[in-house]
């Protein structure tokens, strides 16, 4: 068996009730859990009892997906050649794919493979110089070696992989609520865009989100100090969005439509669904507030990178 250690990782809020589901049947497959965990949490004992070899580090909960999940990289539990996994809390790991994942990464480093994608980097070879940066979501820069890209097989499902069980609110009309009012600089959209046609259209885009905040903050009283304020506001009034509230969030996914046909060169009857999915239209003529999410749309920095025939960083 390989001598490399095998991790399991996130950023947690650290709710009991969900991490029982998600992160406690995996741990008998890993040699330690690394987490950063929010530290209003009440379970923080609880996970230290379950960590094994790993890190529970309790912090500030801040919004900046980054500088966090940095936390754990730079922790110095886990050392050069060690493979990890990185979860969301809600996360559940498919049982058939862990329980062969050490044969797995034995493989991976006799070939030199830095990454493992399902739809994000999934499985990451650590080395000191592997940092998570950029967009909110999954951007890891610096990935070494070879990257598997597990959409590519034939019959790929990612539930053959991972679970989420996230509150699918969060998955529709919420997202680009959440990158207008939580997230500073760029999401995942904007930064390709940017990088598309530079600076002055981040400066133009970054104006009016502190515009949007101000708005949401002073004139709609929404708490933005997390996005549970958000959530209550958006359930609270869903029927009932200000134009300009609706406006503006409509923009951000018109966003997503501009990026995905200008730098990943889809075909536009491929986002109509999913168009309809992520609009308020959606939301207010069917009084929704659960939506689903349209698997293999969440990507990263790298990936589209690749898409643009460009080198990853």
């Amino acid at each position: 068996m390989t001598k490399n250690k095998l991790w399991l990782c996130g950023m947690f809020r650290g709710d009991k009730a969900v991490l029982e589901k998600t992160v406690l049947p995996a741990m008998s497959y890993f040699d330690g859990l690394i987490c950063v965990v929010d530290d209003r949490s009440t379970d923080i004992n609880w996970l230290n009892s379950i960590k094994k070899d790993g890190e529970v580090l309790i912090k500030k909960w801040v919004n900046d997906h980054a500088h966090t999940s940095n936390e754990v990289l730079l922790c110095g539990k886990m050392q050069n050649g060690d493979y990890f996994v990185w979860i969301d809390e809600t996360d559940e790991l498919n049982n058939f794919f862990i329980k062969y994942l050490r044969e797995s990464i034995e493989y991976w480093g006799k070939n030199n493979v830095g990454a493992v994608w399902i739809d994000h980097p999934f499985v990451l070879a650590y080395h000191d110089g592997l940092r998570m940066e950029g967009s909110p979501h999954w951007t890891f820069r610096h990935i070494l070696g070879q990257v598997i890209d597990l959409t590519k097989i034939n019959g790929y499902r990612k539930e053959n992989y991972v679970i989420n069980h996230r509150d699918t609110l969060k998955s529709g009309f919420l997202s680009p609520a959440k990158y207008w009012l939580c997230y500073p600089n760029f999401s995942n959209h904007t930064q390709l865009l940017y990088l598309q046609f530079g600076d002055q259209i981040w400066s133009q885009h970054e104006s009016l989100r502190i515009q949007f905040r101000n708005y949401c903050r002073e004139e709609l009283n929404i708490d933005l100090s997390s996005l549970d304020g958000i959530v209550k506001y958006m359930k609270d009034n869903i029927n009932n969005y200000p134009p300009f509230f609706e406006q503006v969030l409509e923009i951000e996914v018109a966003i997503k439509d501009i990026f995905r046909l200008l730098v990943l060169n889809r075909d536009w009857h491929e986002l109509h669904d999913n168009r309809h999915n992520w609009s308020y239209k959606k939301y207010k003529e069917q009084n929704l507030i659960i939506q689903p999410k349209v698997s293999e749309y969440v990507g990263t920095f790298n990936k589209y990178l690749l898409a643009q025939g460009k080198e990853m960083q």
